[in-house]
This record gives structure tokens, C-alpha cells and sequence, in this order.
């Protein structure tokens, strides 16, 4: 297997009713405030609206004028008064509530010839009593309206108080809706408007008795009867204007809570009735709702506006409801309903906000300074807890003082932290606590191992799959054929995220049926145990068989569920697995571990428009559309030869595909979606030509009749090697020439090389168990070099495997938490923690190590020995190595040196423990010493030399004055001496870098070294050239060599014409430059770094021309021009940008990802859409994929914050890719605080998308954490991270702690010795002198 903020939306909402119904109204431009500009959105909308012709239209034939009134004045006189009532409320003419908020109101003017009159207090209050029917949330309004009339408040605020009593939740009249409205004129009847809604019968008990009877709102169901009046003709009194004006004089001062009034209107014989009705059906149902919501004991708090009591609570209140602590009015914000009352909130009540997140609450009753709706007798009736304001401070006082005390005592029971200097020890994690095992329900579990017990082996598979990819439901059925080893009373296998619905054992010939008492499972190891009522013999075989169904998901491992937009803009769905190292079991109930193999047999149920594969062909297809409906197929496939279940793979898609065939007649066929399908055709050619130089290599054929290399567009990994049916991404198997580049190019073949080296290296021969995994990965990388050479010789593998093989490995094995190439595994998170570059990377460099010091012919008839020996079985590292010690021992031609090596001991000492040496050579009186010690770049704490590992090593050195390489070699020993020339000028160890280690000298040796680089002589290979560049600055980095060193090696770029030096002083240089970001120093770097890259620049230009190794160097340093500012590098990319843009010419496919990059950092939010929506209409994976990484590139924070959210949500970016992202965006400088603060904000989303024991945690760790440079960055990160189970990306985060404090030691350590020397080659080259001559080099 090959790895590669929405702001919150406003709502301001009116009620209308439209056709007989309430409509809601609602603006989500802006949060609107409480101000005298709320309605001022609305204002802009109805703009041109006629008041009076609104009145008439929803007025009708009711629309009357007053006596003796013309219609003319009457329609003005209407229009002043809309207008007037607008003005109160917005303190500007506006034309927005009128008619559009009640488009259906009738309005009855009755005896308005003295309306004039009216006062503007009493206009005030009618007009919030409006605003306060027509929207709960209009508390605002009636702050404006106190502003506006500061000395006439009084009746507005018996209107407000009267209107928060009825706007309660347990009150008998709706805050949404409503039928009349009711506005008391001095001395006059009043105006009744009614509104056709369906909140008629609910209010019509609330009308106090007045002149005449209340008119009947309509309805649009004329069957709808509506509520009688509680006014009756026996109650009218004998005055009717008198009585109205009494009566509702009363009713207002008793909402304001006047005693007096109160015992007035009781002797108002004419409204008794009805307000009885109205008080006692209120109180009632406010008691009966309050007590069913209410389950807690309520604190009764009496509020003293003022008071610090009610402060108190206040925060107190807005704690518990979710509100601002710190907003003032907050508590304004929170009704005596408990509803949220600001504009732009969404829910229109916290109770709609607590059902709309499953939560169910009570609203307390009273906001502050409000008159409470129960007393403290009823409270008392209930046994409530009732206290005194003083008495609940000082219970809030006392759990103050606790909460602190416990804050105060987890302060300062920490550790003491030891003086920061910059490098802090290793992270230790207590061991766990060794505990047995016990399921789900509690029961304990009998095994406990994570291997499985070796009683029962599995033979042979009988599986039968049904899925659905419309419903996405997975039917199955598996017979697993079994042999007993040892005696035994019960089996253990795996299963995981399946309901098994059946479970049968008997014996193969089905004789006998064994009864299975209990089936347990233990879902930490994904084991299900079976016990049996009888032993089972051994040497019998048994057939076990479970029925079982779970559901397709989008997860990435198992068979899930994957998608593809099709030409036609449909999304497709496919079934597809990826069971590498443990997910078969989430397929099918299975014997889940790489050494029991087993053979496999495949029925598959399809719909006849999908294509089923499997790892053989297809042998038949049956018809079941008698038995399962229209359309249903059956697939069956051949059985498949011995292998394990990590290498098992089915797909159902209704992808095409393109074929060819081998000189051994193996049909390889590309499958992709039908308009992809064409990009394969590169990959079918590699991989015809690989799979036969393969068979050649190992001396071995392929082993099946055919090849299937599918492109899957959801997929974590780079690719898997399923044995007949390997799998990749789209990007590493799909090649466009038109819009891929020569780097795509080479990762195509290089990936196709790699997954075809598989079926030898893993399929037929297979590690045993996991810690051996580099046997499959190590090999497999080494093969991708030798076969990508073989099918592109230009390509020249041989310096790109020193750089992305054996550099990289050196630099990841240089750390303190690495670990050994083959390491133990004990718990299943370490399986995939192992799949790491020391795995794949520094396994396939000492392979190629021990190739070179035995010469590849040795190597090749070792390699050909262990797969004859160990084909279709299983295998450890000792076994490969015995298999090379007799290839060598048989060889004509014996290695170089004393003799055969012995290749245990040898490979041992590189397998089995972590780093790699540093390789001393001093050469002084014809004495050439060479010593050896562990390279870390941070050292443990407290290490002793004397415990220091010691390796066999085998190194090739070429000196000055001497014809052919000069053979040492250190048989675990710390140092040895030879004879050497006493007039070598230098000297040069580790030729061609075939050795996995470092190698440093005395200073002069180093000088001697610069000016055979700057000499440009042809003693040293490229790699050599590239090697002594990696060295310098990687001994700089630890702390072993001074920064002039690297810096003055560096300057023979400017001569340089080789791919591997340019690309790792690059990848160093850039390190410094991210390092001094924010320093003096940086300036001056990039000022050098430029001056080293003008000469190349000049010379490649911006064309298409040249081999491929130029192409690739040209598209390194036009980038790195780019990334240092160089001016006329910027101006050429931007241009190209621009022309790709506005006039639709092509960038060169090797340039796209620079000026796609360049054009959306240096643009506007106008380039970034433009990229963006390419990104999202683009239908080649290689052009999508730089499109995406481009995006990482912008400098705006609400860009990227933005890019980074629509990433995360996996709608418009897949998941697989989401890591892509974290990639570009961290390498832009720009923005890797906000993506830090983003990752740490949406941690527990990136764990439940990806799991936390998956490498793409992995790998988001290492490309965000391991940038920062500075303490407080590490305590940051380390705080973070404290706590947090990250299972197998826990090395990781480890591993990133320690490039945190490399950074900041070099920071500490190095940037003064660099800037000086910046300085003091800044000032030569001013004067034209030329370079600093050896005896200036520092060691």
C-alpha cells in the first residue's frame, strides 16, 4: 500500500396574515440592533408603498369615512395616521408595517370625528401594544419609543407590562398570532381592528366588554365556529361610552398592578364577567403549564432593581440560558417567557432552541424587576426552596470560594517546571493498567490476546454479497472452512460494525451439527468468541457460517461506500474496499491476521447496470429476477489461490475500462468512470512493461490470469496492492499530457511500479505478522525505482531514490521517537502507526544498502531463493536473510573485500534498532580513521556513550590522488583505521550515497570540499554533490557543525545543473527561511537565495523545452524564484495567470501549480472565486488537485477560514483530500496561526471524520506542528494535545514536539552565526571580492 466561519444568520420576523393565514416575514440581511434604525431594512424593501391603498385593498367595503368627510380626506386622514404610527416607531417616515404587515386587516372607524385629540402618550402606548401583537420580539421598540418620549412614558409602560404578562408561555393568548386589537381613545369608543388569521378564537376571551360587540374574525374554513364573547347582554352596562372608557381605564391599571383600580373594576358590574373569564382562565392554565414543565425546585429571588441581587442573577440566568456573561443586556434580552427577544437569533424562544438540540427545559418565570406570577405561599404549598435575596448571595459567594479553592489547588499541584532552555525531555505516558477484557454489556471475556489463539486455521471461504446502492444495505453470508490444530472448546475470530443474525458449525460433510452456547464480542480488538458444547478434535474439519447485514459508509476502510460526478453532473455511487491492515473484518466475519491464509470464493448480487470485479475473473452470471426483482444479476468468480484477508477485494461500480495484455498473456485492464477512462492509458503501458520485467527480476511469473488497476475517487491511501485488483486514487493511476505535468508523470509510474512489485514482495510472499511490514513496503519501494527506471530510463531513479528515499528516511530516523525498522507490535493502533517513511523509505534504502555492497547479482539470486522457498506462505526478516547468505556464499564472484559479509549480523544491526550513525573520517599522515556513534539531533536526556548502539557498516570512499574507491568497512565496531595517500588534497566518503548514514569531516576538509563543488569536478557523482550538501546542514541542524558551513557549500548552486542538489538546498534553505520569518535575518537570506538561483533562472527561462530531469529542475526553481520574491519571477507568473484567466490561454502543465498559486496569493477575492469555481467544474483528477493546493495559497484571513470550513465539511472537497489542504495552507506562512487555531477549534470533527488511529492524523500533525518555532508555540501545542487519545498518531505528535524544539535550539543557537556570515558575504560581493578561502571556515 502506497499513503500518500459562517457568521450567524439574523432573523427579524413580522407576522402577516395572507389569505386567510399568518405569513411570516423575514429579513436575514443583518443583525438589527435596538436602535431607532430597526425597521430601517424594511424600509428600503417597501419602498414605494401606498398606505392608503393598502388600506382600501385589505379594507374593502368596511373602509369608511368619518360623517360629513369627504373621501378624499378621509384617505388622507388615514394616510397621516399610518404615516404618524411609523414615525413613533422609527423616528422616520416609512411605509413598511402598514398594510404589508396586515395586508387583510379591517379596520372599523366608528366615531372618529374627535380623533385629533388623541394624546401622544396614549398614541405611544397604543402603537407598542401594536408592535408588541404584531412580534414577541419587540423590546427594542419600545426602548426607542422611551427615548423618543422621555417624559410621557407612564401609559406606554402599563401597556408593555400589560403585554409582558400575556406574552408568558403559559398565558391564554398566542404572541404569533391574533385577531383584535383593541386601542383605548380618551373619551371615545374604541378602534377594533380584526384580522382574518386563525388566532381569532384564541384571543377573542381577552376583549375587555366594550361599546359594541366584538366583530368575528373570518376564517377561510367557514365551518370554523369561533369562541363566544364573555361579554353578554345582561352584563353591558347602562352607559356604554362611560363604561368603555372606566372599563378599560381599569383593566390597564390593573396590569400595572394598582390595587385600587383593581377593587374599582370589581364593582363594575358591566365587566365582571368577562374579566373573571379572562383573569381565571389565564391563571389556571399558567399554573396547570407551569407546574408540567417545571422538575426542579424553584429559588424564589424578590428583585430590587438596583441591586446587586439582581445582578447577580442576571449572570446567573444567562449562564444557565446560554446568553452573553457579559452583555448588559442580556437580561433584556431573556422575556418573562424565557424568549430570546433579540433580533437575529433564529429560534424565537430558548425553548425552541433547547427542542431544536434534543434538549426539554422550563423558562424561569420572571425577568428581573418584573412583579412575580407565584408568591411564596404557593411555593411553600409545593415544599419549593424559598430564600432570601442575602441568603442566595451567600450560597452563590460560597461556591464562588469553592470553585476557586479547587482552581487554586489544580494550580499549584502541579510539577515544577524546570527552567526553560529551550529543549524539553521526552514526553512520558504512564503505562495502562492492566485489566481483562470484558464486553459491551460487562460480561468478562475469556480471551484475552490480541492474537488470535492458534487452535483453529481457516482453509477456504465461501462468501455471498448483496449490496444495495440505493439504499446502501449489505446482505451476507460466509462459510469458512476450518481445521482444528489443537483441541479445543471454542473459536475466536473477528467481526466489526455488523449484526450477525445467524451462526451455524458443523463438520465439513455436515454429519454433525456442534451447538454453539454463547457468542461474546469484544469490540476494543473487534474478537467474537464462540463457545461450543463440544470439544473440537484435532486434525477434524469444521465448516463455520454466519449470516450478517450492516450499511455502506462513506469511511474509507472496510467496503464502503465511494461517489463520482459523471458527465452529465449525476452523482454515481460504487462499493469498494480497502482492507489493508485490519478492515476485512468489517466486510465479512474472518480469521483477520496476514499469516492465516486461506482461499477465497466470491458470489456477488448486483443490479445488471453495475460491473462486479474480484481479485480472480468472472466464471459465470446467473439471472435472479424471479427471485429478487427486475434487473438483479448474480456474479461468480474462480477461487482465488492461498493469500491473507488484508489482500481480499470486490468492487461494484459501472466504471469502463481499457485492456492489454503481457508477453506472458496477464490481461492488465485500467477501470474508471466512463469519461476518466481515456487517462488510463499511460498506466496500462507501465504496468504491461513492469509486470513483465518483474517476472524476469524475481525469476518468478505473476500468478494470475489477470491484472485490474481500478481509479477509486474516495480513497485514504496512494494505492493497494489487492492481489489481481489493486486500487488507487485518481490522481496516482489517471494522466492527462494536456494538464499533468512531468512530475505527475513520474508518480504515475512510479505508483504503478510500486503496487505490481506487490505481488511478489507481500502477496506471494507475506510477512507473518506486522512487525516484519517493511519486508512488504522496504521491498516494494526499492522496486518502484528499479521498475519506473526500467520502463523510463530518462527519468534517471537513480538520484531521485537518494532523495525520496534515502534522505528522507535520514531525516525522520535522526529523531528521538523513531523507532526500529522492524518493531513489535502488541496493540492494534501501533499496525498503523508502523506504516510510516522508516517502514517503507528506510527500509528500501538498506535493501539497497546491502544490493550494492553484495553486488545486484548476489542480491537478485537471494531474492529469487526466498520466494521460491516461502511462495503462498508467510514469512520473517531472518528468512530473507538466510536466503541472501547462501546466494552469496554460492557466488562466482565473491563481494569486494575480505570475504562474504555476514548478512544476519549485519542487517540485524540496521533492522533492529532505531537511528543510524554518524560516520567521523579524519585522514592525517597517511592514516585514514574513520569512527562511528548514533546521530540524534537531540540527544535523550541523560544517555551514556558507553550505551551507544554500534553498526555494521560498509563504507566507499574516493580520495585525491587515488585510482578507484577505498573499501572500509566497521563490523560493529566503534572505529577503525586503514592505510591511505598522505598528498590527498580531499577526500570524499560514502560514494553515491549508498550507505544509510552521515559523514562529516575536519574543517579544511570541508573548505576542500566547497571548491571541488565550485570547481564543478567530475570526481563527484550528482548524488555526491547533494550528499555533502544534505550532510552540512543536516549536522547544522543538530548542532554538530557551524551555519557558515552549509551557507558556503550552498553557493555552488549558482553553477549547479543537477536535479537532487538544487531540490535538498531547497528543502533546507527554505526551513531557515520559515524559521527567521519573522526576524532581521530574514531579509538578508532571501536577498542570498535569490542571488544563487538568478543564474539558473536565466538560463531555463519559462519554456516547455528539455529531458524530463530538466523540466523537473525548472519547475523547482521557478518556483523557489516565486516563493523569494524574486521580481521579475512574480511579474512573469502573474502575467501568465492573468492571460489564463481573462483570455483563456493554457499554463504549461509542468508551471500550472506555480501560477495558479501565484495568481490567488497575489490576487484579489476575484481570483480566488475564479480558482475556486475551476476547482469545482474541472474533470481531471491532476488538474483538480493543483487547483486545490492553489487555494491554500491566499493571504486573506476570511478566505482561508472560509477554505478551510467547506474543506472540513467533505460536500465540495473530499475527505481524502482534506489533508491536501492542511498541507498547503500550513506551508503558507501567512496562514498557520489561523489554521492552527481552526484545527484546534474543530479537533473533535477531524477525529470523528477520520478516526484517531488513521495516518491522515498522522499527517495533519506533522504538516501544522512541526512549522512552530518558539516556546510558547510549544507549550501551546503541548497543552493542546495534553490528554487527547491520538492512539497511532501519538508518535507523531511526539516526533512534532521535537522538530519544535530543534526549531527553536537553532533559533537560540545558529541565526547569529548565519547572519553574520549573510553580512560578510553581502559585503564581498558589493566589493567583487571573490568567496572566503578554506582557512576562514569555522568547524
Amino acid at each position: 500500500m502506497l499513503f500518500s466561519d459562517r457568521s450567524q444568520q439574523s432573523h427579524l420576523s413580522l407576522v402577516s396574515a395572507s389569505d386567510g393565514g399568518l405569513t411570516r416575514i423575514t429579513d436575514d440581511s443583518q443583525l438589527i440592533k435596538a436602535s431607532s434604525d430597526d425597521f430601517a431594512p424594511f424600509q428600503r424593501r417597501f419602498r414605494g408603498y401606498d398606505p392608503v391603498l393598502s388600506y382600501r385593498e385589505s379594507g374593502g367595503a368596511n373602509f369608511k369615512s368619518a360623517p360629513g368627510e369627504s373621501e378624499e380626506a378621509c384617505d388622507r386622514r388615514h394616510a397621516n395616521i399610518a404615516n404618524y404610527q411609523l414615525k413613533t416607531v422609527t423616528s422616520r417616515p416609512s411605509k413598511a408595517l402598514v398594510g404589508k404587515c396586515f395586508p387583510n386587516t379591517v379596520c372599523k372607524p366608528e366615531n372618529l370625528s374627535n380623533d385629533r385629540k388623541l394624546s401622544q402618550s396614549k398614541r405611544t402606548a397604543n402603537i407598542v401594544s401594536f408592535v408588541d401583537e404584531m412580534d414577541p420580539t419587540s423590546r427594542s421598540v419600545r426602548r426607542v419609543l422611551s427615548s423618543a418620549e422621555p417624559n410621557k412614558n407612564t401609559q406606554s409602560r402599563q401597556v408593555s407590562q400589560s403585554y409582558s404578562e400575556a406574552s408568558r408561555p403559559n398565558s391564554t393568548i398566542s404572541s404569533r398570532s391574533f385577531s383584535t386589537m383593541s386601542y383605548s381613545w380618551s373619551g371615545h369608543s374604541s378602534l377594533t381592528c380584526t384580522s382574518s388569521g386563525t388566532g381569532a378564537a384564541e384571543t377573542s376571551g381577552r376583549q375587555c366588554c366594550t361599546g359594541s360587540e366584538p366583530r368575528p374574525a373570518a376564517s377561510r374554513d367557514s365551518a370554523q365556529t369561533q369562541r363566544k364573547s364573555p361579554c353578554t347582554a345582561s352584563d353591558r352596562p347602562s352607559s356604554p361610552q362611560s363604561s368603555v372608557d372606566s372599563c378599560s381605564e381599569d383593566l390597564s391599571n390593573l396590569r400595572s398592578g394598582r390595587k385600587s383600580a383593581a377593587s374599582r373594576l370589581k364593582k363594575d358590574k358591566g365587566c365582571l364577567a368577562g374579566l373573571n373569564s379572562y383573569l381565571s382562565n389565564r391563571k389556571k392554565k399558567a399554573q396547570k403549564e407551569h407546574r408540567r414543565k417545571e422538575r426542579k425546585k424553584l429559588i424564589k429571588m424578590k428583585p430590587h432593581r438596583g441591586d446587586i441581587f439582581v445582578k447577580i442573577r442576571s449572570y446567573v440566568r444567562n449562564l444557565v440560558w446560554g446568553l452573553p456573561l457579559g452583555d448588559p443586556t442580556a437580561a433584556s434580552h431573556l422575556g418573562t417567557s424565557g424568549t430570546y427577544r433579540a433580533f437575529g437569533t433564529g429560534p424565537q424562544s430558548m425553548a425552541d432552541a433547547m427542542s431544536a438540540s434534543g434538549r426539554t427545559t422550563t423558562p424561569p418565570p420572571n425577568g428581573p424587576g418584573e412583579r412575580a406570577l407565584y408568591n411564596k405561599a404557593e411555593y411553600a404549598g409545593r415544599k419549593a426552596v424559598v430564600c432570601s435575596p442575602r441568603r442566595a448571595a451567600a450560597v452563590l459567594v460560597l461556591v464562588f470560594l469553592a470553585v476557586l479553592a479547587i482552581a487554586l489547588v489544580a494550580a499549584f499541584a502541579r510539577p515544577a517546571c524546570l527552567p526553560s532552555t529551550g529543549v524539553v525531555g521526552p514526553t512520558t505516558v504512564a503505562p495502562p493498567v492492566a485489566t481483562r477484557p470484558t464486553t459491551a454489556d460487562g460480561e468478562p471475556f475469556p480471551w484475552d490476546s490480541l492474537r488470535l489463539p492458534p487452535a483453529v486455521l481457516p482453509r477456504r471461504y465461501e462468501l455471498l454479497l448483496q449490496p444495495n446502492l440505493t439504499t446502501f444495505a449489505v446482505v451476507g453470508r460466509v462459510k469458512i472452512q476450518i481445521t482444528v490444530t489443537q483441541e479445543t472448546s471454542f473459536i475466536v475470530l473477528h467481526s466489526r460494525n455488523m449484526t450477525i443474525t445467524k451462526r451455524e458449525l458443523h463438520t465439513s460433510d455436515d454429519s454433525v451439527n456442534v451447538s454453539i452456547t454463547r457468542l461474546l464480542l469484544y469490540p476494543e480488538r473487534d474478537q467474537v468468541y464462540l463457545s461450543v458444547n463440544e470439544s473440537l478434535q484435532l486434525g477434524q474439519n469444521y465448516t463455520l457460517s454466519f449470516e450478517f447485514n450492516y450499511t455502506l459508509r462513506e469511511a474509507l476502510e472496510g467496503f464502503y461506500l465511494s461517489h463520482y460526478t459523471a458527465a452529465n453532473g449525476s452523482k454515481r455511487y460504487l462499493a469498494t474496499t480497502q482492507f489493508e491492515p485490519n478492515a476485512a473484518r468489517a466486510a465479512f466475519p474472518c480469521f483477520d491476521e496476514p499469516q492465516l491464509k486461506a482461499t477465497f470464493q466470491l458470489a456477488m448480487v448486483r443490479h445488471e447496470s453495475h460491473t462486479a470485479l474480484f481479485n480472480t475473473p468472472r466464471r459465470s452470471t446467473a439471472d435472479l429476477d424471479f427471485y429478487l426483482g427486475a434487473g438483479i444479476k448474480q456474479d461468480d468468480f474462480f477461487e482465488t489461490v492461498r493469500m491473507s484477508t488484508y489482500l481480499v477485494a470486490f468492487i461494484v461500480s459501472d466504471y469502463a475500462h481499457i485492456s492489454d495484455t503481457t508477453d506472458g498473456n496477464v490481461l492488465v485492464s485500467v477501470w474508471a468512470p466512463p469519461h476518466l477512462v481515456q487517462q488510463g492509458q499511460f498506466a496500462a503501458q507501465v504496468a504491461v512493461s513492469v509486470l513483465d520485467f518483474y517476472t524476469d527480476y524475481f525469476g518468478l511469473p505473476y500468478q494470475l490470469p489477470k491484472l485490474d488497476l481500478v481509479a477509486i475517487p474516495d480513497f485514504a491511501a496512494g494505492a493497494m496492492e489487492n492481489w489481481g485488483l489493486c486500487t488507487f486514487r485518481l490522481t496516482s493511476l489517471l494522466y492527462e499530457p494536456s494538464s499533468g505535468g512531468s512530475a505527475i508523470q513520474q508518480w504515475v509510474t512510479r505508483v504503478v511500479a510500486h503496487e505490481l512489485a506487490h505481488q511478489w514482495f507481500g502477496n506471494l510472499v507475506t510477512m507473518e505478522w506486522w512487525n516484519d511490514l517493511w519486508l512488504n513496503e522496504g521491498f516494494a519501494t526499492l522496486m518502484e525505482f528499479i521498475g519506473a527506471g526500467h520502463a523510463r530510463p530518462e527519468y534517471h531513479m537513480g538520484q531521485q531514490f537518494m532523495l525520496e528515499a534515502t534522505l528522507t528516511a535520514l531525516a525522520l530516523d535522526s529523531l528521538r521517537d523513531s523507532h526500529p525498522i522492524s518493531v513489535e507490535v502488541t496493540d492494534p493502533d501501533q499496525i498503523e502507526s508502523i506504516f510510516d517513511t522508516i517502514s517503507y523509505s528506510k527500509g528500501a534504502a538498506v535493501l539497497y544498502m546491502l544490493m550494492k555492497e553484495l553486488g545486484q547479482p548476489v542480491f537478485k539470486a537471494g531474492l529469487n531463493k526466498y520466494l521460491r522457498r516461502h511462495s503462498l506462505g508467510s514469512a520473517r526478516t531472518a528468512d530473507l536473510w538466510a536466503a541472501v547468505q547462501e546466494a552469496a556464499a554460492e557466488a562466482e564472484t565473491p563481494p569486494a573485500g575480505d570475504g562474504p559479509p555476514d548478512v544476519q549480523a549485519m542487517m540485524d544491526s540496521w533492522t533492529r534498532q532505531k537511528s543510524y550513525p554518524l560516520i567521523s573520517v579524519v585522514l592525517s599522515a597517511g592514516r585514514l580513521t574513520v569512527r562511528q556513534a548514533p546521530f540524534t539531533q537531540l540527544p535523550a536526556v541523560g544517555a551514556r556513550q558507553s550505551d551507544a548502539p554500534l553498526w555494521h557498516v560498509p563504507l566507499s570512499c574516493r580520495l585525491h590522488r587515488r585510482a578507484g574507491l577505498l573499501a572500509v568497512r566497521l563490523n560493529g565496531t566503534a572505529s577503525v583505521t586503514v592505510s591511505a595517500p598522505r598528498q590527498s588534497a580531499w577526500y570524499y566518503c560514502n560514494v553515491n550515497k549508498t550507505g544509510v548514514y552521515r559523514v562529516t569531516y575536519p574543517a579544511d576538509n570541508w573548505a576542500a570540499l566547497q571548491q571541488l563543488l565550485l570547481a564543478g569536478s567530475s570526481h563527484l557523482s550528482v548524488q555526491d554533490r547533494a550528499a555533502i550538501i544534505d550532510d552540512a546542514f543536516s549536522l547544522n541542524r543538530a548542532d554538530l557543525l557551524n551555519a557558515s558551513v552549509p551557507l558556503r557549500l550552498s553557493t555552488s548552486l549558482s553553477r549547479e545543473a543537477g536535479l537532487a542538489p538544487w531540490a535538498v538546498s531547497r528543502r533546507h534553505l527554505d526551513w531557515w527561511l520559515q524559521l527567521l520569518y519573522d526576524q532581521p535575518t530574514h531579509a538578508p537570506l532571501q536577498h542570498f537565495v535569490r542571488r544563487l538561483i538568478a543564474p539558473q533562472y536565466g538560463q531555463l527561462g519559462w519554456s516547455e523545452q528539455g529531458s524530463h530531469v530538466v523540466r523537473r529542475l525548472r519547475a523547482l526553481v521557478l518556483a523557489w524564484a516565486v516563493s523569494v520574491r524574486l521580481p521579475e519571477a512574480v511579474a512573469r507568473a502573474r502575467t501568465l495567470f492573468s492571460d489564463w484567466r481573462n483570455a483563456g490561454l493554457p499554463v504549461p502543465p509542468d508551471l500550472r501549480q506555480l501560477v495558479y498559486s501565484t495568481g490567488v496569493e497575489y490576487g484579489d477575492t476575484g481570483d480566488w472565486q475564479f480558482v475556486w469555481q475551476r476547482y469545482l467544474n474541472a474533470t481531471t483528477p491532476t488538474e483538480k488537485n493543483s487547483l486545490l493546493r492553489a487555494l491554500g495559497a491566499s493571504t486573506d484571513p476570511l478566505i482561508l477560514e472560509h477554505f478551510l470550513r467547506i474543506s472540513l465539511a467533505g460536500e465540495l472537497v473530499r475527505s481524502q483530500d482534506f489533508v491536501l489542504v492542511v498541507e498547503s495552507t500550513a506551508a503558507n506562512q501567512a496562514a498557520r496561526l489561523r489554521l492552527w487555531r481552526f484545527v484546534r477549534l474543530n479537533w473533535h470533527k477531524i477525529l470523528d471524520k477520520f478516526g484517531g488511529g488513521t495516518f491522515m492524523i498522522d499527517n495533519i500533525i506533522q504538516e501544522l506542528v512541526s512549522r512552530f518555532s518558539t516556546q510558547l508555540e510549544l507549550e501551546e501545542v503541548r497543552a493542546f494535545f495534553d490528554g487527547k487519545d491520538l492512539r497511532s498518531a501519538s508518535r507523531s505528535l511526539r516526533q512534532a514536539l521535537e522538530s519544535i524544539q530543534l526549531n527553536i535550539r537553532w533559533r537560540g543557537s545558529h541565526q547569529a552565526a548565519a547572519a553574520a556570515w549573510l553580512e560578510d558575504w553581502s559585503r564581498r560581493e558589493a566589493a567583487g571580492a571573490a568567496p572566503p578561502t578554506a582557512r576562514h571556515w569555522p568547524n
